[in-house]
């Protein structure tokens, strides 16, 4: 018999990263959820699940995402085998579906308020982070031999400020706002673009490439900078085709995230999962010797009264025991418990992604 790993994932930022990570998780038949806020400002749009927030949906490889007004659309969404996006600074979408990951991938460089308890795993990407304090995990962002590095103790290094290097290029690959006003883009994302070439305006002041290529980046029309803020970049090397696809870093990053995730759950035994759509306020339990599985359902209802064992039969819920339904157990609910088991309880036809 074949187990499945079931997880809900909320991920805080749709801009290039979080795309890669909600993109590899979604692959990975995780149910994923991103927030964002109501004006997203990516530059490499055609990477980013953040767009479905202005145009309804976005597809990234296989994987779309679509905007939800309402937390109660967002099980539709996934029954769609889409990825749900949805207006939530504050990311208190989590109080409604109870996360067992949340990924806080907006790389702002210091923590926005994230917290180690708002999941049974908090995983933050790059610097602003200490892992065991205010997450679980920090995942390494810095573009070098230690990228993608799982961090269970400390922070990730400083961010350096240099744009990566492309061709040689690094600074002068990026286009920055000569002043400050509205963004009008005259060119498309993936148009081939030569030294000296206007892109766009901020208000009446020209937008130049420094350098020939592909124009891999660029804010969407009508965005609102100020003098000096990345507004778009060049890539002398790549092919317009790959500005709709993961580029290698974030895709290198999301794999870590994949493996971060793994290796703390694989190893995790002895734990009762209740499923997201209960909408209960904790996800993991933790076994306790002399325990059976109705002693251990009136313990949770002493908490949660949904938990009644008298009402789980009523409703049809499913309680598994080590991947074995409990109606099946010659002993029932009377079976008696290990330190090494693990039991799941979810409404009946509670699938993943």
């Amino acid at each position: 018999m074949t187990t499945k790993l079931d997880l809900t994932i909320l991920i805080k930022g749709a801009g290039e990263f979080g795309s890669a990570v909600a993109h590899r998780m979604s692959r990975s038949h995780f149910r994923v959820c991103l927030t964002e806020i109501p004006k997203p400002l990516a530059i490499n749009r055609g990477v980013a699940f953040s767009e479905a927030i202005y145009d309804g949906e976005k597809e990234i490889e296989g994987v779309t995402a679509k905007l939800v007004s309402s937390p109660d659309d967002i099980f539709e969404v996934w029954n769609e085998n889409k990825v749900p996006i949805l207006v939530d600074p504050l990311g208190e979408i989590k109080e409604f579906f109870h996360p067992q990951v949340l990924v806080d991938t907006r790389m702002a460089k210091r923590n926005l308020g994230t917290q180690i308890s708002y999941a049974p795993l908090v995983i933050g990407l790059g610097p602003g982070f200490r892992a065991g304090v205010d997450v679980h995990i920090v995942v390494e962002t810095n573009r070098n031999d230690n990228l993608g590095r799982i961090i269970l103790e400390g922070e990730a290094e400083k961010d350096t400020g240099i744009p990566v290097a492309i061709g040689g290029y690094t600074y002068a690959r990026v286009l920055r706002a000569p002043g400050d006003g509205i963004l009008t883009p005259t060119k498309e994302i993936g148009t081939v673009v030569s030294s000296g070439e206007v892109v766009g305006f901020v208000g009446d002041k020209p937008i130049q490439a420094r350098i020939g290529g592909v124009l891999r980046g660029l804010l969407r029309s009508v965005s609102e900078v100020r003098e000096g803020t990345k507004v778009g970049e060049i890539d002398p090397l790549c092919a317009p085709e790959d500005c709709r696809r993961v580029r290698a870093i974030p895709r290198a990053i999301a794999g870590a995230v994949l493996e971060a995730i793994l290796s703390h759950f694989n190893q995790a035994r002895g734990r009762v999962f209740l499923k997201s759509s209960f909408r209960l306020g904790k996800e993991v339990v933790e076994l306790e010797e002399g325990m059976t599985l109705r002693s251990l359902l009136q313990e949770l209802s002493s908490k949660v009264p949904v938990l009644e064992p008298e009402r789980l039969v009523n409703w049809g819920v499913v309680i598994s025991l080590n991947g074995q339904e409990c109606e099946l157990l010659p002993l029932g609910l009377d079976t008696p418990l290990s330190p090494d088991d693990e039991v799941e309880i979810a409404p009946a036809g509670f699938g993943g992604g």
